[in-house]
C-alpha cells in the first residue's frame, strides 16, 4: 500500500508543487532528470531518477529523501524512489570505438606478447584487426600482477586508438 504524506505538509500534490520538488531533486549532485508520479491528492505514487556515475544509487535515494523532507516537508518511503544511472561520456565513446551496436566497426582480438624489459618492467603489444588491417598497440609498466593488467589494458587501447585515427 502507500503510505500518505503527513498532515504537516499541507500539499495537496498539485502541478506547482511537483514542479518544485521535481526541481528540487535536479538540483542533487548527479542528477540528470526527475520525475514525481502523483497517485491522489495526498500521495506520491513514484519517484523516477535518471543519474550519472558521481553518486551511488542508494546515497542518491538517501538525498531524495532528506532533500524532500528538509526543503517541502514532504516525506516518503524509500521505496518509491527508482534509480538508474546512464553510462559515463567515456563508456559511452567506448561503446562506439568497440562496435557495440548494428552497424559499427567491430575490431577483433588477434593475440597479444609480453616481453619483460629492464629490471621490474615489462611491455606489452596488442593486437586488433578490423577487415583487413591490423593495429599493434603497446604500452610499458612494472612487473607486478597489477602492473601487467594495466598495461595489457594500455596496449589495447592504444591499438583501438591507432585504428579509430586511420578511419
Amino acid at each position: 500500500m502507500h503510505d500518505p504524506l503527513p498532515e504537516s505538509a499541507a500539499l495537496r500534490h498539485e502541478a506547482p508543487v511537483l514542479r518544485r520538488a521535481e526541481q528540487l531533486l535536479r538540483e542533487l549532485t548527479g542528477v540528470a532528470s526527475a520525475r514525481i508520479v502523483g497517485e491522489a491528492p495526498d500521495r506520491i505514487r513514484e519517484i523516477h531518477i535518471l543519474t550519472d556515475h558521481q553518486v551511488e544509487p542508494k546515497q542518491t535515494v538517501r538525498n531524495v529523501e532528506s532533500a524532500l523532507l528538509a526543503q517541502l516537508g514532504i516525506k516518503i518511503d524509500h521505496r518509491k524512489v527508482s534509480v538508474a544511472q546512464v553510462r559515463s561520456p567515456e563508456d559511452v565513446t567506448a561503446a562506439r570505438i568497440i562496435g557495440f551496436g548494428a552497424g559499427e566497426r567491430r575490431y577483433l582480438f588477434a593475440g597479444y606478447e609480453f616481453e619483460r624489459k629492464l629490471a621490474h618492467r615489462v611491455q606489452c603489444r596488442v593486437t586488433l584487426r578490423l577487415d583487413d588491417e591490423e593495429f599493434v598497440g603497446s604500452a610499458e609498466g612494472a612487473d607486478i600482477e597489477r602492473g601487467r593488467m594495466m598495461v595489457a589494458a594500455q596496449a589495447a587501447l592504444n591499438a583501438l586508438e591507432m585504428g579509430e585515427e586511420r578511419q
